[in-house]
């Protein structure tokens, strides 16, 4: 890795002439530019990560590096996803991308293997009804701190391993429930416009709920047994009440 070695530049081709690399990470750097095909062609490569580079505001061009399982890149200012970036990178199972500025997202279907997203701290404004839908190994989604106000009703659908979800700290006024019948963990705090209450039998399966107010967690009291200090708008474990023997 490439640890505090005051790297600033990170120039075209770069690894080329390495076909072998299986990892790269370079962490606290003052990067200031990186050439789009820096990482191309790398068929061995598994695990990219590159923090902090401030100035990337284009996603690397990753053609020919397929065998690509993680992917971070954070603290930059990345504005988009190209719609290929699933068919560059199949084998893709963990993706983070937090702390960046993108405001749309592509369809992940081709991510087949994806296991975990992170794209908290971005401008995503709203969510397509095939954005996600069909990643069937999926089990984490982080979206907060956005600006999300706009989920549609399938964009979640198709989601049977998905047990996290974060959209805590947006502008949600809504959210479509369907597809997220295997959650154990749903935080919505912070979506001050989202005042409609949520029906315990699309969540059958939550241990961990955070949202907005108080009352959203009433409808959950009969089914579940909550914590001495009750039903409150920050994180609130659930544990089912025992049936009468």
């Amino acid at each position: 890795g490439f640890h505090s070695n005051n790297i600033q530049f990170i120039p075209e081709h770069a690894f080329t002439g390495n076909p072998s690399l299986i990892s790269i990470f370079f962490y606290n750097n003052p990067i200031e530019s990186v050439g789009r095909s820096a990482f191309q062609n790398l068929p061995e490569l598994r695990t990219l990560s590159l923090n902090g580079a401030a100035n990337l505001t284009e996603f690397p061009d990753l053609t020919g590096t397929k065998s690509l399982e993680s992917l971070t890149i954070t603290d930059a200012r990345i504005t988009s996803l190209p719609s290929s970036m699933c068919d560059q990178l199949p084998n893709l199972q963990l993706l983070d991308l937090s702390h960046n500025r993108i405001q749309t997202l592509p369809s992940f279907s081709g991510c087949k293997n994806i296991q975990k997203i992170d794209l908290n701290h971005n401008k995503i404004e709203e969510l397509e009804e095939n954005t996600f839908t069909g990643l069937m190994s999926l089990h984490s989604l982080d979206l907060s701190w956005n600006r999300l106000f706009s989920v549609k009703q399938k964009s979640f659908s198709a989601l049977p391993s998905l047990s996290k979800l974060d959209l805590s700290s947006n502008q949600l006024s809504s959210l479509p429930l369907t597809g997220l019948e295997s959650l154990t963990h749903l935080r919505l705090a912070g979506n001050d416009q989202l005042m409609e209450s949520l029906p315990r039998e699309d969540l059958p399966r939550v241990r961990l709920m955070e949202l907005p107010y108080y009352f959203q967690c009433c409808a959950f009291i009969s089914y579940w047994t909550l914590p001495a200090d009750g039903c409150s708008s920050g994180a609130v474990p659930l544990v089912r009440r025992r049936r009468a023997q």
